[in-house]
């Protein structure tokens, strides 16, 4: 039996970022060599969308932890990681959030 639920918690938490990578580059026939190593990606956002079509914070009683992606790692060749994905969250249109 599903029922309306007007109050929950909610455990939101933005993804990691991907950490860095150390490299050198050392190659035969290159004056100077150096760091090239790339950056890590950035991880995903949590959104709390107002939406009219949630009538309930049903789905937020038994799922109540949301997080966002995690960035990849960086690799050599100055090889930036992947950002996370954002997570999109829809809930009804007059929560009060604090």
């Amino acid at each position: 039996m599903s029922g309306f639920v007007d109050e929950c918690n909610l455990h939101a938490k933005g993804g990691d970022g991907g950490a860095g990578c150390v490299s050198f580059r050392r190659e035969a026939h290159v004056s100077r060599g150096g760091p090239d190593g790339g950056d890590g990606g950035t991880g995903g956002d949590v959104w709390l969308v107002a939406d009219r079509n949630v009538s309930s914070l049903l789905a937020f009683k038994d799922f109540p932890f949301r997080r966002g992606d995690d960035g990849s790692h960086g690799q050599g060749k100055k090889k930036h990681g992947k950002n996370g994905e954002d997570l999109i969250v829809n809930v009804p249109e007059t929560p009060v959030i604090s």
